[in-house]
């Protein structure tokens, strides 16, 4: 069993170097007591506060997220996250395994795009885990590294809880 987002799909089946393609099965992460475990990658597009051309680049946007382009990239064999291109059968049955198309449409339907709490201090995130990780390598004691990150990660994610 793996737990993977959808991109590693084509390394899986279309990889000359695959020795599962074609026998490997898909479906959504259980749901807990919480609640569904699916999570959703969001992949957006933005336009720059500082933009100088933000009606140009508006239109890129429409453009580039409109159900023709995405249509082209479900012909390519890219999952998408517009439920009305999958609706056309046509553009992809065939090339992606059936039940991987039905847990990723039904998690379309049911996943969250939180997949990690939200933060900006990004940086600081990850200087306090990789301090756990450099104890570990080292030898030194893990239970206070540990317990410093843990401090160290609520102190980041404070502001956020009280949003």
């Amino acid at each position: 069993m793996y737990i993977e987002g959808s991109s590693v799909y084509p390394l899986i089946e279309q990889s000359d170097k695959s020795r599962v393609a074609g026998k490997t099965g898909y479906a959504l992460f259980p749901s807990g007591p919480a609640g569904p475990g699916t999570t959703v990658a969001v992949r957006g597009l933005a336009i720059a506060k500082r933009s100088v051309n933000p009606k140009a680049a508006w239109l890129f946007l429409q453009w580039a997220s409109g159900s023709e382009m995405v249509r082209r990239a479900l012909l390519g064999d890219v999952l998408v996250g517009r439920e009305s291109v999958w609706q056309d059968s046509s553009l992809w049955s065939g090339d992606i395994p059936s039940d991987l198309v039905q847990s990723f449409r039904e998690a379309g339907q049911i996943g969250t795009p939180n997949w990690a709490p939200p933060l900006s201090a990004v940086t600081a995130a990850r200087e306090a885990v990789g301090k756990v990780i450099t104890a570990a390598i080292r030898g030194e004691d893990l239970r206070a590294a540990v317990d410093e990150a843990d401090r160290r990660l609520n102190e980041i994610l404070d502001p956020i809880d009280r949003r």
